[in-house]
């Protein structure tokens, strides 16, 4: 299931209605956190942008396409660094993994604020991102011994200070680090990966070799969002303009909110829009006020939205602390346990029971949790495999039997290898 840049993205759509009237929730982390912050009818996403969200938190692959038309790795060359003394000292190889990923979590945290370390569910941004480019990386020296990219290190320290400062807009903007790696293949030329293409291209084609072609106008036909020019994401097979501040948003003719951005006031049985507003006009509710996920009233930072009761009269939520290991809970968004534990239902939610015990997140073989509304649970960086037991997420070389399992987002003949070239 690879999703960033150069692979077919692995979207999960609201497809269907599940036992609370809620949308199909996002299974984030990879099934490492029960957090189901999507779909809702009037809150199509809770921190803005899903397929954003989706990316960094399963980590697989980069969805973004920020230097020279590749993915989110796309500046990684590696070989070709500049050997002149003028100017900048030159950022060796080994080093660009770790500054890319700091970078990019720095510009996701001012971005979806206290929001991201609740949708991480106890991973670490950089940590994953770090694995990731360090999987991607001989990829990008290929392509620069090649000669299909060149790579100048003196360049990498500016694009990452930018990176770092663009917040959402990091999101949607491709090409931020062109003048850090720019590939040298013409459009209508053979590719293999995007890294190869000149700027404003992206390497078109689902065998290999692609093609490099123009990045595709809003309207045009995708697999991921690096595929779509600046400032569009791919949504549904096709690139979209998202809604920013006060436009329409929530009924099935209207775009997604843009990142950092929520939809509120949207009607979906009456089919009336709502507004793009800024998350915190969502995340409202002190402890002990009432709140509604499926209206889009959530809670405050460091406090959560608890359902009380559900019956046929409805569902009661009100905003509580979180609390300690090993306490009884009830069915929370975001969920009320610490990190390493997650609300352990006596029953099934279906059957309106609501009740459980903070419990252990699982690890090691043992049989994948299940969160409130039947995403798999594993504890952080552990990913739960097809016998649903949860097992630890690979490296290039180890083995796999579905994407997920795999920090770069690609699993071949049972293995993960590196992502970010067709195959």
């Amino acid at each position: 299931m690879p999703e960033f840049g150069l692979l077919p993205a692995c979207r999960q759509e609201c497809e269907r209605t599940d036992t609370l009237g809620w949308k199909r929730p996002l299974v984030l982390n990879g099934g490492a956190g029960i957090y189901f912050a999507a779909c809702f009818p009037n809150l199509r996403t809770v921190a803005g942008d899903v397929a954003a969200l989706e990316a960094l938190l399963k980590h697989l692959a980069l969805k973004l396409s920020l230097c020279g038309g590749l993915g989110l790795l796309g500046f990684l060359g590696g070989c070709g660094e500049s050997t002149s003394f003028e100017g900048p000292t030159p950022i060796p190889i080994t080093e660009l993994p770790t500054k890319y990923a700091t970078a990019l979590c720095v510009a996701y945290g001012s971005c979806l604020g206290p929001l991201l370390p609740v949708f991480l569910a106890g991973e670490d941004c950089t940590t994953n991102l770090r694995r990731v480019l360090e999987d991607e990386l001989p990829n990008f020296q290929a392509a620069v011994m090649s000669g299909k990219a060149t790579y100048d290190g003196t360049q990498l320290q500016a694009c990452v200070d930018k990176l770092a400062g663009l917040g959402c807009d990091a999101i949607y903007q491709r090409d931020v680090c062109v003048t850090t790696l720019s590939g040298a293949v013409a459009a209508g030329q053979a590719c293999t990966m995007d890294v190869e293409c000149a700027k404003g291209n992206y390497c078109k084609g689902v065998a290999c070799p692609g093609t490099c072609s123009p990045r595709e106008a809003a309207g045009g036909s995708c697999d991921s969002d690096t595929d779509c020019a600046s400032g569009l994401e791919c949504n549904s097979g096709a690139c979209e303009t998202l809604a920013k501040l006060d436009e329409a948003c929530g009924v099935a003719t209207s775009p997604e909110c843009s990142a950092g951005l929520v939809c509120v006031d949207a009607d979906s049985k009456a089919k009336k829009p709502g507004k793009c507003r800024p998350n915190a006009e969502a995340f409202k509710g002190s402890v002990s006020e009432s709140c509604d996920p499926q209206a889009g009233v959530l809670c405050k930072e460091g406090s959560v939205c608890t359902i009380q009761s559900w019956d046929l009269a409805g569902l009661v939520a009100t905003c509580t602390a979180p609390l300690a290991a090993g306490a009884a809970c009830k069915a929370s968004y975001p969920d009320a346990c610490p990190l390493d534990e997650y609300c352990k239902l006596s029953g099934n939610i279906a059957l309106r029971m609501v009740d459980g015990t903070c419990t252990k997140k699982p690890k090691a073989g043992e049989p994948c949790g299940v969160g409130l509304l039947g995403g798999d649970i594993c504890a952080p960086n552990w990913r739960c495999n097809q016998d649903k037991k949860c097992i630890v997420e690979e490296r290039v070389g180890g083995a796999c039997e579905s994407a997920d399992i795999c920090y770069s987002g690609t699993c071949t003949g049972g293995k993960c290898v590196a992502g970010g070239q067709c195959n």
